[in-house]
């Protein structure tokens, strides 16, 4: 009958409708996640080259300064971490004292130096 096909033709029209949808909504997930992808590449990228960058600048920094450490500021710096590591406060002050005498112009070893002569201090009290 006339209304079996109209009910038929129908369906057939909401289910193209439903199909059509569904492909635009796919195409829209797919054009998302390209997006969040370019995205995540380009703030990889963008870190990357700031950190390459960056130890380009320490490395130039270095050269300016000088360069590597001097033996003496080697000593220095393993005298300051093994203050840093003893308990006894004497043999902290020991320590940094020899640091300070290695790298005099070192400021982290002599503020270093007078935290531990304060805790000397305190301690004799």
């Amino acid at each position: 009958s006339a209304a079996k096909a109209a009910a038929e033709r129908r369906s057939q029209m909401m289910a193209a409708k439903a199909k059509a949808k569904a492909v635009v909504a796919k195409a829209a997930a797919k054009r998302a996640a390209a997006k969040r992808a370019a995205a995540k590449r380009a703030a990889a990228k963008s870190t990357t080259t700031k950190r390459r960058a960056a130890t380009k600048k320490t490395i130039a920094a270095n050269a300016k300064s000088g360069g590597a450490m001097t033996a003496a500021q080697k000593k220095a710096s393993s005298d300051a971490s093994r203050a840093q590591s003893t308990t006894n406060p004497k043999l902290k002050v020991l320590y940094l004292k020899r640091a300070v005498k290695n790298d005099p112009k070192n400021r982290r070893y002599r503020d270093l130096l007078k935290m531990a002569l304060a805790e000397v201090k305190a301690a004799s009290r």
